[in-house]
This record gives structure tokens, C-alpha cells and sequence, in this order.
């Protein structure tokens, strides 16, 4: 049986030295993206290079 998302994380590098910032949320993608939409992270700001990675769990 396939029940979709069960979970979903971001990871990017942040402005300072070996800062990472994570996000990671139990459901659905649209909860990640609203945990993110409503954190203070300035998504205006601009780096010289950036790196991040993201994954979704299936639960089936």
C-alpha cells in the first residue's frame, strides 16, 4: 500500500563558517516548505557559491 510522503528534509550551507542550517518535518513536502516560509531565513540573500541537499521518505 502506498501512503505517500512521511517526511522531508533541507540542509544548506549558511553565511558563516561551517554553519549549516536544517530543516526536516514529519509529513507531507507542503509542511517542510511552510516551516521554512516561516522561519527568518532571508531567501533575498545572495552567496558566492551554495550547496544544499534535500530528501523526501516514501512510506509504502
Amino acid at each position: 500500500e502506498y501512503r505517500g510522503y512521511d517526511s522531508a528534509g533541507l540542509a544548506i550551507d549558511g553565511d558563516k563558517k561551517k554553519e549549516v542550517l536544517a530543516f526536516k518535518e514529519v509529513g507531507k513536502v507542503a509542511k517542510l516548505r511552510k516551516l521554512i516560509d516561516e522561519s527568518d531565513l532571508d531567501l533575498e540573500k545572495i552567496f558566492d557559491s551554495h550547496a544544499g541537499i534535500a530528501h523526501t521518505r516514501l512510506a509504502t
